[in-house]
């Protein structure tokens, strides 16, 4: 989890990491039962009807992220699930990653 600086106090709502094939693993986690999703804000560009050809950064990171719930009420044989579903779903593709990239 992301560090409280001193004297404040979060209210986790998401937690939020970026993938190359985070539809695949929003897919994957939701038949889990598990309410993965995008962020539920989008880029400030798309609230200006500014066009995204203009932005590419910002439409490539909000299109790689991963939102997964965390909230003060899961239970932690709801996290455990969270966690044990997402390491099933990403441990394949780090390993066929690494895989790639140790051939010399």
């Amino acid at each position: 989890l992301p560090e409280e600086p001193p004297d404040s106090f979060s209210v986790f709502y998401r937690y939020v990491f970026r993938h190359p094939l985070s539809d695949k693993i929003i897919s994957r986690l939701r038949r889990c039962g598990i309410e993965a999703k995008k962020p539920v804000y989008k880029p400030l560009h798309h609230y200006l009807t500014l066009d995204g050809r203009n932005f590419p950064v910002a439409e490539r990171v909000h299109q790689s992220i991963v939102s997964l719930p965390i909230y003060p009420s899961l239970t932690d044989r709801q996290v455990d699930y969270i966690i044990d579903n997402l390491s099933k779903i990403l441990t394949p593709i780090i390993h066929k990653y690494f895989a790639r990239r140790a051939k010399c």
